[in-house]
């Protein structure tokens, strides 16, 4: 049998040829891009996206496994309009293909390479079955049509409307009260998970809704926090409008909850309630960040039509500074002129941000280790001693509030520790070419690290720290 794309004449005898990799999808054209010629997509069985050019995603649609290079040579040189040869295919697929670890049986030794962005979602786990995850979005189609969609915005507007111009007890008494009733304080955090997989959940459904397949929903920690997520990469082989859908289907699908809670506190005044929509909202706001890796950041890169954003950080940064490696340089190639203007700003002001929180944390962090570690402590024991009067719902509140003071420290931790082996990697690859540059980041890297250090030593020499320069870490407040 010949390849899908070749044609003409009786099939030769079947030949021993290259087959993709298992998992290996082939999305198609990047629709929407801001790229000159629009980039085509592959996505890799471990997940991965990469972006090829038309030629070589061709090359790699028609590796059935049995067509050979003069064929699939024929059949790309007829679908591009290029004319190709047999040593031409040898080439790209040796060359082009077998190093992204998309062809089957492939003699290289060395693993696939794979993006490693310093933001991105680390320590992920699923925890919601792909099958469930499939029928319940599914079933929630419907509300992403648009009469729905205006139906839910206009609840919204109207809810929070009469929210504001009700009488009630307000939001700083309704906080006070949760602060007393232990059961309450755990209703909104539970609320408040359950609205972050409703979040999720809404991503998902708008994805289906468009023709896409989400994939299983997971817990991971991005930044310092946990977080919920699942994968939509399958998007990419959609459009732009249904892409923004995806981006914005989980703030939408919040704005369900909060049309919800804001008519059950109207009907009951239930003053947990009042404390969750106002959290329902800044989390919204929040979402549309556009510096991390937010739902705001995925709505200005598709607007833009660039995949990813910060991929092109050090490109204009070492264009900025008239150096850098040519192959850097060259991903700002084929950009349209307005894009590579919108994305130059967006650069300049994440880099900006970026830097001021490395400075904060540096700053701060010792603060807030100690802090948490301090907290945790009273926590621990407060979970002990509640669990051991019989209240259960207070021991459970206090549980999850150790948990929520964990995850921040293990994630500084984590993140610190990457930031450090990525600098001395980064400085061991700029040495043979620019050893000034490598000493200066090195220096930096040292002197935020001595700065991180100096926040833990005791501000006043007290008997207590003298001999237990750790004490106050573990065992008292912080001063």
């Amino acid at each position: 049998m010949t390849s899908p794309f070749c044609d003409g004449g009786p099939p030769p005898p079947p030949v021993p040829g290259w087959r993709l990799a298992p998992g290996v999808e082939l999305l198609g054209a990047f629709k929407g891009s801001a790229f000159s010629e629009h980039p085509h997509l592959l996505r890799r069985g471990d997940g991965q996206i990469i972006q090829m050019s038309l030629l070589v995603y061709t090359v790699a649609s028609c590796l059935d496994g049995e067509a050979d290079a003069t064929e699939i040579a024929e059949a790309v040189s007829t679908r591009v309009g290029r004319a190709l040869s047999a040593e031409n295919v040898s080439y790209l697929v040796a060359n082009k293909l077998e190093p992204l670890g998309v062809v089957e049986n492939t003699a290289a030794e060395s693993q696939p390479p794979r993006s490693k962005p310093l933001l991105a979602l680390r320590l992920r786990a699923r925890v919601i079955p792909e099958p469930i995850h499939r029928r319940t979005t599914m079933l929630l189609r419907p509300l992403f049509h648009p009469a729905v969609i205006l139906a839910v915005l206009a609840g919204l507007i109207l809810t929070d409307l009469a929210v504001a111009t009700t009488a009630h007890a307000g939001v700083s008494t309704a906080t006070r009260t949760l602060a007393s009733h232990p059961a309450l304080l755990l209703l909104v955090t539970a609320l408040v998970f359950a609205s972050g997989a409703i979040h999720e959940l809404g991503h998902a459904t708008a994805a289906r809704y468009g023709g896409a397949t989400p994939g299983a929903m997971g817990i991971g920690v991005y930044l310092v926090w946990p977080v919920l997520f699942t994968d939509v990469s399958d998007v990419y082989r959609l459009g732009r409008g249904a892409r923004l859908r995806t981006d914005l289907g989980g703030v939408y699908f919040n704005a369900i909850v909060m049309t919800a809670a804001g008519g059950a506190f109207l009907a009951t005044h239930f003053t947990a309630l009042l404390v969750f929509i106002v959290i329902g909202h800044v989390q919204a706001l929040y979402q549309f960040l556009p510096f991390v890796r937010m739902d705001g950041y995925w709505v200005l890169s598709d607007l833009i039509g660039v995949p990813n954003l910060f991929a092109y950080i050090a490109p204009i940064l070492s264009r900025m500074r008239g150096s850098g490696d040519p192959g850097t340089l060259a991903r700002l190639t084929g950009i349209r002129p307005w894009a590579r203007r919108v994305i130059t700003g967006w650069v300049y002001f994440t880099v900006a941000i970026l830097a001021l929180n490395a400075v904060v944390i540096v700053k701060t962090g010792p603060r807030i280790l100690r802090t948490d570690l301090y907290a945790s402590r009273l926590r621990a024991l407060s979970v002990a001693h509640a669990f051991a009067r019989g209240e259960v719902v207070g021991g459970l509140n206090n549980l999850a509030a150790v948990v929520l003071l964990a995850v921040p420290v293990v994630g500084m931790v984590y993140i610190i520790t990457r930031l450090s082996a990525r600098t001395i990697r980064t400085v061991r690859k700029w040495w043979p070419n620019w050893p000034a540059r490598s000493v200066g980041l090195s220096a930096l890297g040292l002197l935020a690290v001595v700065a991180f250090a100096f926040g833990f030593v005791p501000r006043e020499i007290t008997p207590a720290a003298v001999g237990q320069p750790w004490g106050n870490v573990l065992g008292n407040p912080p001063g």
